[in-house]
């Protein structure tokens, strides 16, 4: 398939996944963290009330300041303007912004293609009808892999995809303007390499400014440069080999050396300690024993490449229980499998490393297939900081491109055994002839070159119509919050967080039986976890509504006790604490416990909101005071 056909088809494939026909029709609401970092983002949504030099000194939430001790540190100035100038233009639009969200993501789907080719280029040119195919069903695959819905579907996704963006550009860039690639020598080599380097640090930067995993860009050029140079494609060959090393060696310096500068300087923006996050968002990280931290961390990245290769079972939230710690080595058969994925990948590692002895070719797969899913998921991997979640499919938007262009290969490899098993002959014939083999049937390379084709484009579209049907289910779920949290509690049915979601989505719908039901179960598990995400407050709301008031009563007795608990550093909790107090004086008994519980109530806080308001009305009209 000809490059530019390739990338049409990838962009209706695209919409095709998350836009069908009929799909229009839908209203998408606002689902995740899009209430709080759209909809609900000071620097979003009233806009007309804060600066725009806001942007780059609060948080991605827009709430706090950067360097404040209680941010969590996530900075993402453009894909924040992006979002401010979107609802500028649409408004209070969830499909609006969704469309947009596929647009970038159509646009990443597209550069996956000539990004491709170029290391094909690089590797083996001239350029050949399987290099074409190579990069088709890549861009495809990247297009429609489920794994990217939390990023497509969720509009907060958008700093994933924006990153991805300049991070893909920045890589295209440094193989587009590599000297070798137009034999030049000398002052122009020079002109090239500097300009390269240039760009691909401003592609960094940038990609930084979305994401902080962008950070890894001019490391990987580096390992590229350095692929290269180990096998002698330094520059053209009337230079000496000397030369070209020197010149490689110090492309590899400056692309390292700009990477720490521009980690630096993202760190001195924090100005403040490291968010601390609490241990059921990520209870991994929060194992003393350092063995047993590092086999319960590697059984994580074991579990997020499982998630590439089979992308069925995904989930909104994987906190808590969702993934049980791996931490004994013998009273575990996980282990097995961690051994097994381990040994897989050593031995896929060495095969390529000697294929690279061979040619430049297996250097491809080895840098794209295996290198570039492991560096460019190092940064959310729990290696070098600690992140603020067990497992979230939005960390392998980046990431997949490396296994969609491996899956690429291992299709091209498998449909080329199968066509010479079945088409060549049992001897080995004169190229030019045809040869009648054993079963009567005529072989010959051109046709066993075009059965390899077919299969090839044979297995591809089985993938294809695989991930088309599992990404728009997803799509669909990820475009309701009572679908989403629907979906999450059968992957994840002990986790309090999508209990306590899900049960206020029913509550807002008027199931308020199943909402109590739901959020029952997700109270009993939060007072075993100690959680912050405690459902006191709305079960005993749900409680109240129903008339079931005994429960009501002893449910929110207790939700205080519990509130009163929780860590400070988290969040603010004395107006939740106050919302039960004053529940408590509704359904008090006496006139002087309801004053009692409405003074405790007003005490803790003094700012009401809609919520606490209307409880303090009620209490007051009840008792008349």
């Amino acid at each position: 398939m000809h490059p530019r056909l390739a990338a049409a088809v990838t962009v209706v494939f695209t919409f095709l996944c998350y836009k069908p026909p009929g799909r229009h029709s839908w209203t998408r609401e606002w689902v995740y963290d899009d209430s709080v970092a759209v909809s609900g983002n000071p620097l979003v949504s009233t806009w007309n009330e804060t600066e725009l030099s806001q942007v780059w000194e609060r948080d991605f939430w827009g709430r706090l300041e950067l360097r404040s001790s209680k941010s969590h540190k996530s900075y993402r100035p453009l894909c924040t303007l992006l979002l401010r100038f979107e609802w500028m233009l649409r408004g209070d639009d969830p499909n609006g912004f969704h469309t947009t969200n596929v647009v970038l993501h159509a646009l990443v789907s597209m550069l996956c293609i000539p990004l491709s080719l170029e290391f094909l280029r690089a590797a083996e040119a001239p350029l050949t009808a399987d290099h074409w195919f190579l990069a088709a069903a890549t861009g495809l695959f990247f297009a429609s892999h489920p794994i990217h819905t939390e990023a497509v579907s969720n509009v907060t996704g958008r700093a994933e995809i924006m990153m991805t963006l300049f991070y893909l550009m920045g890589l295209f860039s440094f193989l587009l303007l590599d000297p070798t690639r137009r034999a030049c020598t000398g002052f122009y080599s020079l002109v090239f390499d500097a300009l390269r380097c240039g760009v691909v640090l401003l592609c960094c930067l940038a990609a930084v400014l979305c994401k902080e995993t962008g950070v890894t860009l001019p490391f990987l050029c580096a390992t590229w440069q350095a692929v290269r140079c180990m096998h002698g494609f330094w520059g053209p060959k009337r230079q000496s080999p000397l030369v070209g090393l020197r010149r490689s060696v110090a492309v590899c310096l400056v692309l390292v050396c700009g990477m720490v500068a521009v980690a630096l300087l993202r760190s001195s923006w924090n100005e403040g300690p490291a968010p601390d996050f609490f241990h059921n968002a990520n209870r991994a990280s929060r194992i003393p024993a350092r063995l047993s931290r590092s086999l319960a961390l590697t059984w994580l990245w074991v579990e997020h490449g499982w998630a590439l290769v089979y992308p069925v079972k995904l989930c909104v939230d994987w906190g808590a229980d969702t993934i049980p710690i791996l931490v004994s080595c013998t009273a575990d058969a996980r282990c097995l499998f961690l051994a097994g994925a381990i040994l897989v990948l050593l031995g896929v590692g060495a095969v390529l490393l000697h294929r690279i002895v061979r040619g430049l070719s297996g250097s491809v797969l080895l840098v794209l297939g295996l290198g570039f899913p492991i560096l460019t998921f190092v940064p959310s991997g729990n290696v070098l900081v600690h992140v603020g979640a067990t497992k979230a499919e939005r960390w392998l938007y980046l990431p997949s491109y490396g296994f969609c262009f491996l899956l690429a290969c291992v299709l091209a490899g498998l449909a080329d055994s199968l066509a010479r098993l079945v088409f060549m002959p049992r001897t080995t014939p004169d190229p030019d002839s045809r040869v009648v083999d054993g079963g009567g049937g005529c072989s010959s390379p051109r046709k066993t070159r075009r059965a390899a084709g077919w299969i090839r484009w044979t297995l591809t579209s089985i993938i294809l119509v695989l991930y088309h049907q599992r990404t728009a289910s997803r799509d669909r779920e990820w475009g309701n919050n009572l679908l989403l949290w629907r979906s999450a509690e059968r992957v994840a049915p002990r986790n309090a967080q999508v209990l306590k979601n899900l049960g206020g989505r029913y509550f807002a719908k008027g199931a308020t039986s199943t909402a109590i039901a739901v959020l029952t179960r997700g109270w009993e598990l939060s007072e075993v976890d100690r959680g912050v995400h405690d459902p006191s407050l709305l079960l005993t709301v749900s409680l109240l509504t129903a008339k079931r008031y005994d429960q009501a009563r002893t449910v929110a007795k207790e939700g205080i006790d519990r509130v009163s608990r929780l860590p400070t550093n988290f969040g603010d909790w004395k107006s939740e604490q106050a919302k039960l107090h004053a529940t408590l004086a509704l359904l008090a008994t006496s006139r002087d416990e309801a004053q009692k519980q409405l003074q405790e109530a007003q005490s803790l806080d003094v700012h009401m909101d809609a919520q606490l308001h209307e409880l303090v009305t009620s209490a007051r009209t009840r008792f008349r005071l």
